[in-house]
Parts: C-alpha cells; sequence; structure tokens
C-alpha cells in the first residue's frame, strides 16, 4: 500500500512539473502579483480578454509581441517598482529588441508565448507601468526568414534596403553571379559552390582569409535552415574566383579572374575591392566582360574620398553605403561613379562556420549584385546596363536624380523588384541606338607651357533616352605638365543601351624658355601613406626618383632617412632628401602607419532562471557561450533554503557542481560552446525557490579599421602622376629575358 502511494504522489508530483514548466511565466498564482505594479482587479475580471482575442486573431509572428512602457518620469517616487515591472517582463529568458525610434517600446521573443499567449498578454495589460501590449503584426513582409540571428542581427540591416518587402515577390535565384576575392568556406550557412583558384590554376578556392566567404554569406546564405543568417538571395548560384590570401591583390590577378568569370557563364561579377589608380589592364576586363553582356558590381571604397577602381568606370556599377537609411555612412566613398548605397553593413557567415556582422561598402556591394541576380530571374530579357537601370530608378528618391553623397538614392528591394515582376515576360523595348551627345567646353586641342597646371574646362553628356548623364561621364589618360609631349585624354559615357561616344583632347607643349636652375623634383614611388597591419606585410622600401633641369636624373644621389617597425603600431616617416651640383636640394616625406587592431566588445548576455517548488524540484537550462570566458553565476535563495547548481557541457561532463546554503557568486570558466545548467532545490521547507542568474562570457572582436595599402601611384610634389604598377615592371623584365634567350639561342646556332 505505501509503495502504491509513493508512485501516486511521483505521478502528481510529475504532473504537477508539466503543467507549471507550459504555463511557463504565467505560473505564480494571482494572489502572488504585486498590486502595486499589476491591476489585481482587472486582470481577474478578464476585463482586456476581448480586445487581446481580437488581437491574436490578425495574423502576426508567432513567439513575439511589442511591450510599451509608459516614461520612467510618470512615476515620481515609484523606481523600484518600476525597475521590478521592467525586470518581471525580460528576464523569463525572453530575447527582446527596442525598436529605433520609439522610446521604451520593445519586441520581445520567447517560445513561452505561444503557449499561452493570451494569458501572457493580459498579464502584461494589467501592468501599470505598461502603456500597452499588442501582436507583432504580419502585414506586407511575408517572406521574413526564420533564421535565429536574423531577428535580431540581420534585420536592421536588411530593413535599411527594403529586403522584406522583396522577399515577399521573390528569394531564390538561379542567375549565377561570380564572387571575385579571397575565396570560399563553404559551411553550414551557404549552398555548394565551385569555382576557380587564379593564383595557383586549381579549383581549390578554400578561404584562409575570410572576406571572401563574408561577401558570399551577404549575397546568398541559405534562409530559414535554422542556421545563421540569410542572404539577398535565398542560397544564390555562387561561382568564386579566388585572387587572393590577403588583404591585398594585384591588377593581373583581378583581370585575369574577370575573363574567366565571363567565360564561364557568369551574368553577375562581383569585386568587393578597389584601386586607386586606374589600370589599363583591369579596365580591359572590365570591357570585355561588360561587351559579353555581364553586369559588373564594385565597392566604391571606405576611405570617404574619391570612388576607387573598378567602380570609377561607367560600365561598373559602383556601390557604397548606408548607416541609417538616409544618407551615405562616414567612411563610404562618394563622386563619380557612384551609383546607389546598400546597407553598410551585414549579418553573414564567416570561413569559422560563425555568424558575424560586417561592414563597409565590401559588404553593400554583393548586396546590389543579389538584388540584381533576383531581378534577372524575374525579367531575364533585360540587359545588363536595363538591369542596373531599373535599380537607379526605384532607389528610395526614384526620381531618376543624382548628387555625389548618395548617387541615385539607396537601393530599394521591394519597389525594384515589383518593376521587375511587371517586366516580366513583356518584350524587350525597342533597342536605343542612339549614342549620346557628349561635348567638350572649351577647345578640342590645348596648348600649355611645361610646368603650368592643367585645368579641364568641363564637358556634357546629354541622352535622347536617359536625359543628363553628365556625373557618368569618365576622363582616362594623364597630362604631365611637367614633361614637354603629346597627352590624350579620352572621355566615354554609356546611355542605357550601353552605347559609347568619345571625343579626345591633345595637349601640345609650346616650346619651353631658357631653364631657370630650379630645386630638384622627387617622386616618391608607391602610396603616400603607406598602411600595414601589426603583424601583416612587412614593410618593403619603394623608394623614389629624382630629376632636375640642371642634372637630369640624379636618383642615384637620393638619401632615405627614417626607420619603420612593423612589429610596434605608430606612424612612421621617411624622408627622401637630393643635392643636385648647383647646390639646390629637394625632400619629400613619406608616411608608414602601422595599424594596430581595434578591438570590438560586445555586452555579456544576461539569463536569469528560478527554480520553483520542494526538496528535489530542478530546472534545467540551454545557454550558449558565443567565446571562451568567465561565466558569472549569482544564486539568490529563499529563507532556509539550499540548491544544487550543476553546468554541464556537450559532452556530458560536469564543469561545476556546488550546492548553495546561503546567496552567492562564481565565476565560472566556459570553453565556447552550448552547455546546460541545472538547479535542484536540496533543502527548504514546503514550497520554496532559488534563482540563479548568469552573465556569459563577454566576446570580443578584433579588426583593423583600414586594409593594407602596402603599394600604389607614383606621387611627386602633390601631383598625381602616372601609375607605375608592379605588373608593368614584371612585364617588361619577362620580355627582357625573352630577347635575352632569344640571342643566346641565335648565338649557338651560329656557332654550331
Amino acid at each position: 500500500m505505501q509503495n502504491r502511494i509513493k508512485k501516486l504522489t511521483c505521478i502528481i508530483l510529475l504532473i504537477t512539473m508539466m503543467l507549471t514548466s507550459m504555463v511557463g511565466i504565467i505560473s505564480a498564482n494571482e494572489d502572488e502579483l504585486d498590486p502595486d505594479i499589476y491591476d489585481l482587479a482587472s486582470l481577474e475580471a478578464g476585463m482586456t480578454d476581448r480586445e487581446t482575442n481580437n488581437q491574436l486573431a490578425h495574423d502576426r509572428e508567432p513567439n513575439a509581441i511589442i511591450i510599451k512602457f509608459h516614461p520612467r518620469s510618470m512615476f515620481p517616487g515609484k523606481e523600484h517598482q518600476y525597475n521590478q515591472a521592467v525586470e518581471q517582463v525580460l528576464r523569463w529568458g525572453f530575447e527582446f529588441t527596442s525598436i529605433d525610434g520609439l522610446a521604451d517600446t520593445y519586441v520581445v521573443y520567447s517560445d513561452e508565448l505561444e503557449k499561452n499567449p493570451n494569458a501572457v498578454m493580459n498579464r502584461f495589460k494589467n501592468n501599470r507601468f505598461i502603456e500597452y501590449v499588442e501582436p507583432n503584426y504580419l502585414a506586407y513582409f511575408e517572406s521574413v526568414p526564420t533564421d535565429p540571428h536574423y531577428r535580431v542581427n540581420g534585420s536592421p540591416h536588411a530593413r535599411l534596403i527594403n529586403a522584406e518587402a522583396g522577399w515577399a515577390i521573390i528569394t531564390h535565384s538561379n542567375v549565377r553571379v561570380a564572387i571575385i576575392d579571397t575565396g570560399y568556406s563553404g559551411n553550414s550557412d551557404l549552398p555548394s559552390a565551385s569555382g576557380w583558384n587564379v593564383l595557383n590554376k586549381s579549383t581549390n578556392v578554400t578561404d584562409v582569409n575570410g572576406h571572401g566567404t563574408r561577401v558570399a554569406g551577404t549575397l546568398g546564405a541559405l534562409a530559414n535552415n535554422g542556421i545563421g543568417n540569410a542572404g539577398v538571395v535565398w542560397g544564390a548560384n555562387m561561382m568564386p574566383v579566388k585572387i587572393s590570401e590577403t588583404s591585398s591583390v594585384n591588377a593581373s590577378n583581378t583581370a585575369s579572374a574577370i575573363v574567366w568569370a565571363a567565360d564561364n557563364g557568369a551574368r553577375i561579377i562581383n569585386l568587393s575591392l578597389g584601386f586607386t589608380s586606374n589600370s589599363a589592364t583591369l579596365k580591359t576586363a572590365i570591357d570585355y566582360a561588360f561587351n559579353a553582356g555581364c553586369l559588373i558590381v564594385a565597392a566604391t571604397g571606405n576611405s570617404n574620398a574619391a570612388v576607387l577602381f573598378p567602380a570609377a568606370y561607367p560600365n561598373v556599377f559602383g556601390i557604397g553605403g548606408t548607416s541609417n537609411g538616409t544618407t551615405k555612412a562616414t567612411n563610404s566613398n562618394f563622386g563619380n561613379g557612384l551609383d546607389v548605397l546598400a546597407s553598410w553593413s551585414w549579418s553573414t557567415t564567416s570561413n569559422a562556420n560563425q555568424t558575424v556582422t560586417a561592414g563597409g561598402s565590401s559588404h553593400a556591394s554583393p548586396q546590389v549584385a543579389g538584388l540584381a541576380a533576383l531581378v534577372w530571374e524575374l525579367a531575364p530579357h533585360l540587359s545588363n546596363v536595363q538591369v542596373m537601370q531599373l535599380i537607379r530608378d526605384n532607389t528610395n528618391r526614384g526620381n531618376g536624380s543624382w548628387d555625389n553623397q548618395t548617387g541615385f538614392g539607396i537601393i530599394d528591394m521591394g519597389k525594384t523588384l515589383a518593376a521587375a515582376q511587371a517586366l516580366a515576360g513583356e518584350e524587350t523595348e525597342e533597342e536605343d541606338t542612339t549614342p549620346p551627345v557628349l561635348t567638350l567646353l572649351g577647345n578640342a586641342v590645348i596648348t600649355i607651357n611645361e610646368g603650368e597646371t592643367y585645368i579641364e574646362p568641363g564637358f556634357t553628356a546629354i541622352d535622347d533616352v536617359d536625359g543628363d548623364i553628365t556625373h557618368l561621364v569618365t576622363v582616362s589618360g594623364e597630362v604631365a605638365t611637367a614633361f614637354a609631349g603629346r597627352y590624350t585624354l579620352t572621355y566615354t559615357v554609356f546611355d542605357q543601351a550601353g552605347n559609347t561616344a568619345t571625343r579626345v583632347v591633345e595637349v601640345l607643349p609650346v616650346t619651353a624658355p631658357p631653364p631657370v636652375q630650379v630645386p630638384p623634383v622627387i617622386s616618391q614611388i608607391g602610396s603616400n601613406p603607406i598602411i600595414l597591419h601589426l603583424g601583416g606585410s612587412p614593410y618593403i622600401e619603394q623608394g623614389a626618383v629624382a630629376t632636375c633641369n640642371v642634372d637630369d636624373d640624379i636618383t642615384h644621389l637620393i638619401t632615405t632617412t627614417g626607420n619603420v617597425n612593423t612589429d610596434r603600431a605608430g606612424t612612421y616617416q621617411v624622408t627622401y632628401s637630393v643635392r643636385n651640383s648647383a647646390g639646390l636640394s629637394s625632400s619629400v616625406t613619406r608616411e608608414v602607419r602601422v595599424l594596430a587592431p581595434t578591438e570590438t566588445r560586445l555586452p555579456r548576455t544576461p539569463h536569469s532562471f528560478t527554480v520553483n517548488g520542494k526538496v528535489n524540484a530542478s530546472s534545467t537550462n540551454s545557454i550558449t557561450a558565443e567565446a571562451a570566458g568567465n561565466m558569472s553565476l549569482t544564486v539568490t535563495l529563499a529563507n532556509k533554503t539550499s540548491g544544487r547548481v550543476v553546468v554541464t557541457n556537450g559532452a556530458g561532463t560536469q564543469v561545476f557542481n556546488q550546492v548553495f546554503s546561503g546567496n552567492g557568486s562564481r565565476e565560472i570558466w566556459l570553453e565556447a560552446g552550448i552547455y546546460t545548467i541545472t538547479g535542484t532545490i536540496t533543502e527548504g521547507n514546503g514550497n520554496t525557490n532559488f534563482t540563479m542568474a548568469l552573465r556569459m562570457p563577454e566576446v570580443v572582436y578584433m579588426d583593423f579599421a583600414q586594409a593594407e595599402i602596402p603599394l600604389g601611384a607614383w606621387q611627386q610634389a602633390g601631383n598625381q602622376h602616372l601609375p607605375i604598377y608592379l605588373i608593368s615592371i614584371l612585364g617588361v623584365s619577362f620580355v627582357g629575358l625573352y630577347l635575352v634567350v632569344q640571342y643566346e639561342k641565335r648565338s649557338k646556332n651560329k656557332t654550331g
């Protein structure tokens, strides 16, 4: 008989625990609520039931509600009760995020909400410090990703480009997008992809740097797979082309990758990189891919300066970033070549298979590449230029106007994809075969003296379809006024149909007067400043060239002073000095910045769990340590209560096991991973409780504010001269070696 009573008691206890678990945060009796916080009479009478039932009948996000607190200033003298009310709302394992622009308003998430949403909402509605409670209604954005990081980390960035409205129209595309970058590390949040390694001519595109994988995740991470986050295209057809394993890349590998991508089926090419100088090799590859029908999308740069190449080319879609949905991000580049803005940041995936938030125009560019892929999926008959124009015409501005800070505006995926959907199935409009009229202001032939400053007279470009497109004109060529000669400037502009018009300006120098002895001119080789990373690329002295009108080339007389210590962060100066035979001297200084990584610390995630019941009652919860470190544990026990706390890792090994007979705090070292924490009441009188408050280990990210710039253009006395490219030097060397070999072969043939 006693055994039966014991079994029956255990069954009743088990049922009680199950019911308590199902009810969750509403398990307390109404008379346990603080009447200073809750309107108990209204709650008992069910005065809010009808309103709540009507609200829950509408489409809404499951497990999510919106809570708006009254301003704290409305309750003078009741700060303690107010704080207690906020804590009761937010403590029960809820995830919550404040709504930008709305004070004291939160979106609250918890699996517990769906178990009894009426009771939960009614409880909060009768909280005297809460102004209103309502579901997180759904209206137009039905294809919002359900990935665990999207809601908190990804959604704010996606909303800057109205992505959710676009996903309500289309989420997937089979259009092939080439990602020319540091490679592709396939992980659980990325679709499988194959491509090409330009460096070693193989199909191994493993990403050891991480930049390429983050770009790929922004463009095409899988969505609704319960992992990480979502890309602009939900599982894009991506073709990675690896061109580098470091933060720098040369023009030859980039150009090779562009041509390979165009020849191997890419319709869209993403280039999240930039050169400070115009490269003929790069431009040739760009033109090849463009004429093959590819849409080329490129980042404008992150230095709050002029747009970098290749984004500066007229047939490349130049993309900057916005952090607020209104203006350009502080460091986003601007001016001619900037077409549109996308979100400066995106929650993406890393080559370590982790979710990270990455920023810069490198991550704005793949957003537009992904949008273009969705446009082409809906309207495949459009040309590459027509896709660009469709995106320009449907930005947040949408009136076709352009300015040098935001281009045509911020992309709007909802408007753009709706416009593309309207074009689906339509026949291609009659081809625009009339090129724009490009007019040069001033004379077509300009004569100036050596040493004078060349001032561009200006130009205009008017198209019969697109109107004034002067801002799309690019000028190639250089005028080195320090040296007599004939220089050609070429002006190029593309209209909507891709037509071109060019004009040539010839600068004819006049006979210079007898030379006057002037100080030598020193031209630095390479960039100024040179930017290096602590522990990154070594400093390689680039040198300088010196000329004068007395001794001609006196480069061999240059002396170099100044040291660069790449093992220590700081700004260093290297000075080049020279003196000619007339006793006149000059010097120039190069700045070398060795940057230390910046540290970003994320707030330590708080948790709070409560164990209620009698002796042996327990509660087990899952917690995640995003990084290794100390977890702070604070135990608060009811009077005359003892409790045991056990922390177990994913392998089932206990990392902490201790009984608390009074309140206490402990620091527990955790490696990164998923753990379970179990609290058990070991001693107490009747129903009692204790609370385990946790603060998870701190997460620290290290990154550099600027990319390395170890090489660059030839700069002389503040004037930019013709670029000197490493590829050119190598090319000349190979030609010379070839000629020597041929000469030796001929010599052997003759002697033989």
